[in-house]
């Protein structure tokens, strides 16, 4: 069973000017991606598991930054078909986690490939 307590953020990105996100953007887009996880079981356990976080540490650090750039990556590192899925989930282009990724702290360094 998976515990986690959502914010209810509305994801207001649509429209965005120059097709970037700011770190406010991000950190909601990041915010509704953690919510998608936890929907999944198996994906939350990995999630859990490759990040070193626990339950009471996400509730902990849910508006950090940082702790919201690993949700991203983690995101990011996933097969492509889980990608459009919390796309579609969290109602938002199949580029923007990558767009959005960049507004968080490290993400001018980050490369997936």
């Amino acid at each position: 069973m998976v515990v986690f307590v959502s914010r209810n953020v509305e994801l207001r990105i649509s429209g965005m000017a120059g097709n970037t996100y700011n770190a406010e953007q991000a950190e909601l887009l990041a915010i509704k991606v953690l919510e998608w996880i936890a929907t999944n079981p198996p994906l939350f356990a990995a999630f859990l598991n490759m990040t070193g976080s626990t339950r009471e540490s996400i509730t902990e650090n849910y508006g950090n930054s940082e702790f919201l750039a690993s949700v991203m990556d983690f995101l990011l590192m996933q097969k492509d078909v889980l990608i459009l899925e919390c796309c579609q989930y969290v109602s938002v282009s199949p580029d923007d986690p990558m767009k959005a990724r960049r507004a968080l702290p490290g993400g001018e360094e980050f490369n997936w490939t």
